[in-house]
C-alpha cells in the first residue's frame, strides 16, 4: 500500500471556484488528476466544504477540503476523506 504522506512533493495549485448562493461549484489545477471537478460545494457563511477525486500512482483519492474564507485568502485544510493524510494551504483571492 502506497501511504500518500511520504509521497507527495511541493505544488501549485490553482482553484478556480465559483460561488452561486450557498453552492460552489469549479476546479482545482495542479493535482494528479487535473482539472479536478469540485464535487459537494457548500458555501456557509465564511466555510466553503467540498471535495475532488485525483489519481496517483494508479489509485484514486478523495481529498476533502475545509477553507475558510477570508478578505483576500482562503485558509484550507485538506486531506484523505478516511483521515489518513492531511495538510494545510493558503488560496491567495485574484480578481
Amino acid at each position: 500500500m502506497c501511504t500518500l504522506a511520504h509521497r507527495i512533493q511541493a505544488v501549485a495549485l490553482a482553484f478556480k471556484l465559483k460561488e452561486s448562493g450557498e453552492t460552489i461549484t469549479g476546479t482545482v489545477e495542479g493535482l494528479p488528476t487535473t482539472p479536478a471537478e469540485v464535487h459537494d460545494g457548500k458555501a456557509e457563511g465564511d466555510t466553503i466544504t467540498f471535495w475532488v477525486n485525483t489519481d496517483y500512482q494508479g489509485q484514486t483519492y478523495r481529498l476533502v477540503f475545509k477553507g475558510k474564507i477570508a478578505v483576500s485568502e482562503i485558509k484550507f485544510t485538506f486531506g484523505t476523506d478516511d483521515g489518513g493524510w492531511g495538510s494545510e494551504l493558503t488560496a491567495m483571492m485574484s480578481s
